[in-house]
């Protein structure tokens, strides 16, 4: 048991994501291979978005970790 939560990341654009974020006091956002469309381009990181920073990249399982800024 980590003692950490999780949600699901939203079948939505980044705006929903944020939302989501924002209800559920979600400090981290975890991309991977099998990510929504609509997330394509923050998970390829070719958009940046203020409230999103990239904390880490993993080649081997084609991963993004975000930071949600408040």
């Amino acid at each position: 048991d980590t003692e950490r939560s999780s949600a699901v990341v939203p079948n939505d654009d980044v705006e929903t994501l944020l939302d989501v974020a924002d209800r559920y006091g979600i400090d981290y956002v975890l991309l991977e291979a099998d990510h929504p469309a609509q997330l394509a381009d923050l998970h390829a990181g070719t958009i940046d978005h203020p409230r999103l920073q990239m904390v880490r990249t993993w080649s081997e399982r084609n991963g993004v970790l975000y930071a949600v800024e408040r």
